[in-house]
């Protein structure tokens, strides 16, 4: 018998092993009926990563429509959060790209010449020499352990928090610019 074919066996029996400790979300106990309000009772549904839409259309001011699209394109919080967006999602693909081989390429080209008065000079020789090298590696990891499946989880779980932070920063950015344009125009007509 040959030690080839088990030894493949054993590293595909072993690929679906993982030694993280699989994650159990803990029971939350039900709440008791005392604390719930007298009348309709039902459990919140947050919808942050809803769209707001523009919100402040409703006050049917055209200063407060331009103030609210310069302030959305010039905050710089809502960029950052955008730019933090950007990159979970683009750790999430490099981690996915570790499920697949890696391929490395390289090529050099010398061109060197030897001194006639130096003792490797072969007399008859071409003094100049060319030297061209091309090379390649091809390499896969498998995931034998889950580390790969890990690294791809703990990527993906960073990742929804993102969107909610952005939609969390503009509309801040908007309410805070309403409320201060509204203080004002309330101000200006009581004067």
């Amino acid at each position: 018998m040959r030690a080839g074919p088990v030894a493949v066996a054993a590293l595909l029996g072993l690929n679906g092993c993982s030694l993280a400790p699989h994650y159990n979300r803990p029971s939350t106990p039900t709440p008791a009926d005392a604390y719930k309000e007298a009348g309709e009772w039902k459990v919140a549904t947050p919808a942050d990563t809803a769209p707001r839409g523009p919100w402040w259309s409703v006050f049917q001011e055209p200063e407060l429509d331009r103030l609210e699209a310069e302030v959305t394109n010039a905050n710089q919080s809502l960029r950052a959060a955008l730019a933090q967006l950007e990159e979970a999602r683009a750790q999430t693909r490099i981690a996915r790209s570790n499920y697949f081989p890696t391929l490395d390429a390289g090529a050099s080209a010398n061109r060197e010449r030897v001194s006639i008065n130096s003792p490797s000079y072969v007399a008859g020789k071409s003094a100049t020499s060319n030297l061209y090298t091309l090379g390649g590696n091809l390499s896969y990891e498998a995931d034998v352990f889950g580390r790969v499946r890990n690294t791809v989880a703990n990527a993906r779980y960073s990742e929804p928090n993102s969107p909610r932070t952005t939609t969390r920063c503009a509309g801040s950015t908007s309410s805070r610019n309403s409320s201060t344009r509204r203080s004002w125009t309330t101000r200006a007509r009581w004067r």
